[in-house]
């Protein structure tokens, strides 16, 4: 049987019963992955708890809940010759619900500055997930401690990506060995969350008897980059919910970004001006990758994971999954979410944040499909004991450009339903357009542990596969040549 679903002229969704037996998913290209010598950002994270400390700042009752507000120093970073604020301070707010059931807590990376008046209580949505699921949440404050300002550096205050760059810069030109890792801001960032782990635990054994054991770690973008490094850091972390910071196997990943763009993303300029792109097939930058990239300890992240990311986002493509999907080990689930920038904002990302935190919390299995790209269709396959309650496909269509950045083409994801198959088995195929490209992804809405669904996608497609320019060529080549310098089939031509 077959089912047709006319979308638009030139557009067309086959469903079609498919017999295929499937693991996981295809189309990545191959890329030999970097195996650290030893944990470096484990030993980082662990390393002394000196200049750790933490003390209440005070309480604020709520509606069901209160809300303790913990002030924790949790390290320093660099020295005085390096850097002018080397102390790392952060606001944490533990949001404990009057009625308490469960010893896993969810932990929020967050952002912040550190001149910034102490904000009044947690986000709303993470008070409400508490009492949702009877569990302890926490919001960490200040990850990267921020804004700061490097000894000779002209450029002044720095903070974001200016002051990541900026390090990353420092550990290259210093020749990217293991002694130089001190500039990688991502090992004090992971600190700060490890920290903030023994804080939470620390001060609910003290004050509530009852002791958080286990961590479910989330955060978007640089903090989502922290969150997949706290799973790498600390065995008290069950799961984690990174978002927004689809870059895992960052070269071949970035390589693909050029060849669709013919330059670099106006979002990724912090980089571009310290020159980092320039590195790329290096040593040293390969250096770089083994410490600060976490698909190099993709084999031992075998823990739960739920992975968000926006089809719009201004730094990376959307297609930029089949770099890392198919090597992550373990459970995992993915979620693309349509017509939204890297900011996720206006969309239902903390609902699924929610529901799969609570899954972990009641630990109830969640939902699991298989699915693939086989010449350019998704080919999905549901469990018939656990049918999705629907299906829907997304595609967004640009005539101009291989690009589905929010605000070059805007909300331009349209949805259609895919009836649903008895045995669980579909292949969905979207025409090429006869000009420009189309992305589509397939999104499945299952029943989730509580009152909020699960939501759960396939990785982004994009036809035609042609890419519109040429390997990136360095203008200004830095360091040393790899002795190969192809990756993932996108040459680096120097």
């Amino acid at each position: 049987m077959k089912t047709i679903i006319r979308i638009r002229p030139l557009f067309f969704l086959l469903v079609a019963l498919y017999g295929l037996s499937l693991n996981g998913c295809a189309g990545r290209m191959e890329q030999p992955p970097v195996a650290p010598t030893r944990n470096v950002i484990k030993d980082y994270a662990t390393a002394t708890k000196a200049e750790y400390s933490y003390r209440l700042h005070k309480t604020i009752p709520g509606n069901g809940y209160t809300t303790h507000v913990l002030r924790m120093i949790s390290g320093k970073w660099l020295t005085e010759q390096e850097v002018q604020e080397t102390e790392w301070w952060h606001w944490v707010h533990v949001v404990v619900p009057d009625t308490l059931s469960s010893s896993t807590a969810l932990l929020m990376i967050g952002g912040g500055k550190r001149e910034e008046s102490e904000p009044k209580d947690a986000p709303s949505s993470l008070r409400q997930i508490a009492l949702q699921t009877h569990s302890v949440v926490a919001h960490l404050h200040n990850v990267p401690n921020q804004p700061l300002n490097f000894v000779n550096d002209p450029y002044g205050r720095r903070s974001e990506d200016e002051l990541i760059a900026y390090g990353w810069r420092k550990f290259l030109e210093a020749g990217g060995g293991e002694d130089q890792v001190q500039w990688l801001a991502r090992l004090p960032m992971t600190r700060a969350a490890v920290r903030a782990m023994d804080a939470i635990t620390d001060y609910t054994t003290q004050t509530l008897g009852r002791p958080v054991t286990r961590f479910v770690t989330a955060g978007g973008s640089k903090r989502g980059w922290t969150t997949w490094a706290t799973a790498i850091a600390d065995e008290r972390v069950a799961a984690i919910v990174p978002l927004v910071i689809d870059l895992l196997n960052l070269e071949p990943s970035f390589l693909h970004h050029w060849q669709a763009y013919g330059q670099w993303s106006s979002a990724v300029d912090d980089y571009v001006r310290e020159g980092i792109m320039e590195w790329m097939g290096t040593l040293e930058f390969n250096q770089l990758l083994k410490y600060a990239d976490p698909y190099s300890y993709h084999k031992q992240l075998t823990l739960p994971k739920m992975v968000i990311n926006a089809s719009g986002d201004e730094f990376f493509l959307p297609d930029s999954w089949q770099f890392y999907w198919q090597d992550l080990v373990g459970e995992k689930h993915l979620r693309y979410i349509p017509n939204t920038g890297h900011s996720l904002s206006k969309t239902d990302a903390e609902e699924t944040i929610a529901a799969f935190f609570e899954s972990v919390v009641k630990q109830t299995p969640r939902p699991d499909f298989d699915w693939r790209v086989d010449r350019g269709a998704l080919v999905i396959v549901t469990s018939p004991n656990q049918p999705p309650q629907s299906i829907k496909l997304w595609q967004a269509t640009n005539d101009n450009a291989r690009d589905f950045r929010l605000p070059v083409l805007g909300k331009a994801y349209i949805s259609t339903e895919v009836p649903l198959s008895s045995d669980g088995k579909y292949r969905i195929t979207v025409t090429p357009p006869e000009k420009g490209w189309t992305a589509f992804f397939v999104e499945l809405t299952y029943p989730g542990p509580g009152r909020t669904p699960f939501k759960f996608t396939t990785g982004v497609t994009v036809v035609p596969e042609q890419l519109p320019f040429p390997a990136f060529k360095p203008a200004t080549p830095k360091g040393t040549p790899m002795p190969t310098q192809k990756t993932s089939g996108f040459q680096i031509k120097r």
